[in-house]
């Protein structure tokens, strides 16, 4: 299926140019490599939380009598 990015970038050089279309297709892989970072960057602090709980279980396994 076509995307509306896709659609964009075919569209923009047949109504205005072919610079309008390189300019899109460079504005859409910029903010696709912004959002790449923001879920990059949202990971780790998912990852950095759950590290933290990961060693609060492990102390409490440590104290349970077996």
């Amino acid at each position: 299926m076509l995307g509306t990015s896709v659609i964009a970038v075919v569209s923009r050089p047949v109504s205005r140019g072919f610079r309008h279309g390189i300019t899109t297709s460079i504005g859409i892989v910029l903010g696709n490599i912004g959002f790449i970072l923001i879920a990059i960057f949202g990971l780790s602090l998912v990852a950095e939380a759950i590290e933290d709980l990961f060693l609060w279980v492990k102390f409490i396994a440590d104290l349970t009598p077996t």
